[in-house]
């Protein structure tokens, strides 16, 4: 499946943004559109670190995952678009790749747990 290495990484680059999505909410007014992409985005790396979590106790149903993996997708589609803007090696493009392959190992995870249910 995956290496540690793989998965620590993960797990930092997610808790990063999950970090940082939370300092952005306490800026952004309640019931706006941007809040509310805000709290989905929190809601599905919330999840994509449980998932990544070293006790694997926590079950998640079919419905969750799905809503964290076209999250997950999304937020890849948007990574990928700026990444490509970014100057090659810069610290800008280096964190969009580390994410972009967060992403893509909880969507890995979540395809695994789906056939499994």
């Amino acid at each position: 499946m995956t290496d540690k290495t793989q998965v620590q990484e993960a797990r930092f680059s997610l808790s990063s943004s999950l970090h940082k999505c939370e300092k952005a909410r306490e800026k952004l007014k309640e019931g706006t559109a941007q809040r509310s992409w805000l709290e989905v985005q929190i809601e599905a790396l919330d999840c994509a670190l449980k998932l990544l979590s070293e006790d694997h106790s926590e079950a998640f149903d079919p419905q969750t995952l799905i809503k964290t993996k076209k999250t997950l997708e999304k937020l890849s589609d948007i990574v990928a678009k700026v990444e490509n803007k970014y100057v090659t090696q810069s610290a800008q493009k280096t964190l969009a790749q580390r994410r972009l392959v967060s992403y893509r190992l909880v969507m890995q995870i979540i395809e695994e747990k789906l056939k499994d249910d």
